[in-house]
C-alpha cells in the first residue's frame, strides 16, 4: 500500500479550501449582477410611467432633459388631439406655438438630426409637417438622437428632476449666458446688424445676440447643402419647409474670430435662400414678407411671431383646396 506524503495532503487540502473560497464569491457576484439587472428593468418600466407626474418646473430648463420633457408634454397633447398638421424645428419654431388644427413639436436647441428624429419617430405619414428652419439647422453638429427614444428620454428627465428637487443642485449658467462681450464685439455687431429692428436695443440685449452668433457652429457657406432635407423629404413627402426670418447681417471688414463668424452667417443665410429657390422642395419664404421685429439675432419678438400662423394656415388651406397633393401644388407657396 502506497503512502501519500503528509506535505502533499496538506497542500491538496489547502488548494481545495481555496477553490471553495474562490467559487463562492464568484457565484454571489453573478447573482448580484443578475438581480441588479432585473431590478433596473423593473425600475425602468415603473419610472417611465411615472414621468408625466414630474412637475415641469422641477426640470432644469437649460439642460437637454428640460427640452425633452417639454417635448414629452406636447407629444401627449399631439396624440390626444389627433391633429394632422405639425410644426417642427428649433426654439424659434417652438415660439410660434400651437393654434387651430396645428400642434407644435418643435424642440429647443435642436439641429437637423433631432428634428428629423421627431418627424420620423413621432409624426405619421398623413401629417402635413411645417419644418421651420434657418441655415443654423444645417450646420455641423453631433446629433443627440440617442437620448430622444422613449426610455432614455424619460430616464434622463427623472434623473435631472431628482438632482434638482432632492439634491438641490443649482442650475448652472450656459455658455451663452456667461461668455463676456468686448466693446469691439459690440461695435462689430452694430456695424453688421440692422439693430433698428430689435425690440430691445440696450447693451445687455445686444450682448445676447452677440453670444448666440459666437456660440453657433462655424458653418462654411460654400459647403451648405440641402441634401439632409431632400433625404428627409423623400421619406416624408408631406413636409413644407418654412424659411424663418433672422436679423439681417451685413459682411464686415474684420479678421477677428467674431468678424469671421458674422461673415460666415451673413453668407450662409443668403446661400440657404438661393439653394431653396433652385431646388424642387416645397417651401414658404418668410424672410422678407414683413418688416419683422426681433428679440435677438434669430428670434422674433412676441408681437411678430404672432403673425406667422396666418402664413401656415394659408398653406393648409391651399393644400385642402388643391385637387392634387404633389410637389407642384406646394411649389407656389414661397411667395405667400
Amino acid at each position: 500500500m502506497s503512502v501519500v506524503p503528509e506535505r502533499f495532503l496538506r497542500y491538496a487540502s489547502q488548494e481545495k479550501r481555496s477553490n471553495v473560497c474562490y467559487n463562492f464569491p464568484m457565484k454571489a457576484i453573478a447573482n448580484i449582477i443578475l438581480w441588479t439587472v432585473l431590478f433596473d428593468l423593473i425600475s425602468v418600466l415603473i419610472l417611465c410611467n411615472l414621468t408625466p407626474l414630474v412637475p415641469i418646473d422641477a426640470v432644469p430648463r437649460i439642460y437637454w432633459s428640460g427640452c425633452l420633457f417639454d417635448l414629452e408634454k406636447r407629444l401627449e397633447e399631439y396624440k390626444e388631439s389627433g391633429a394632422r398638421n405639425v410644426i417642427v424645428g428649433p426654439s424659434y419654431a417652438k415660439q410660434i406655438g400651437s393654434f387651430g388644427s396645428v400642434r407644435n413639436l418643435a424642440l429647443d436647441a435642436a439641429f437637423h438630426p433631432e428634428i428629423a428624429f421627431v418627424v420620423e419617430h413621432y409624426c405619421t405619414n398623413a401629417d402635413i409637417i411645417f419644418y421651420v428652419l434657418t441655415a443654423r439647422e444645417l450646420s455641423p453638429f453631433k446629433p443627440r438622437t440617442k437620448s430622444m427614444h422613449v426610455v432614455p428620454r424619460r430616464l434622463m428627465i427623472l434623473k435631472d428632476a431628482f438632482h434638482k428637487v432632492a439634491l438641490g443642485v443649482p442650475v448652472a449658467k450656459g455658455r451663452a449666458e456667461s461668455e463676456p462681450c468686448s466693446a469691439k464685439d459690440l461695435d462689430l455687431f452694430k456695424e453688421a446688424a440692422d439693430i433698428s429692428r430689435l425690440n430691445n436695443k440696450k447693451t445687455k440685449s445686444l450682448e445676447t445676440s452677440i453670444r448666440k452668433i459666437k456660440n453657433n457652429p462655424e458653418i462654411d457657406p460654400d459647403e451648405l447643402t440641402l441634401e439632409p432635407l431632400e433625404s428627409l423629404f423623400q421619406r416624408h413627402s408631406n413636409i413644407i419647409f418654412v424659411l424663418h426670418p433672422t436679423l439681417p447681417l451685413r459682411p464686415v471688414n474684420d479678421s477677428s474670430p467674431f468678424g469671421k463668424q458674422i461673415n460666415r452667417w451673413a453668407r450662409a443665410n443668403q446661400k440657404l435662400k438661393t439653394l431653396f429657390y433652385n431646388s424642387s422642395l416645397p417651401f414658404i419664404d418668410l424672410t422678407d414678407t414683413e418688416p419683422w421685429e426681433f428679440s435677438d439675432w434669430r428670434h422674433l419678438s412676441k408681437t411678430s411671431s404672432k403673425n406667422i400662423p396666418k402664413y401656415i394656415e394659408e398653406a393648409i388651406s391651399a393644400r385642402k383646396a388643391s385637387s392634387r397633393h404633389d410637389r407642384a401644388s406646394t411649389r407656389g407657396l414661397e411667395g405667400l
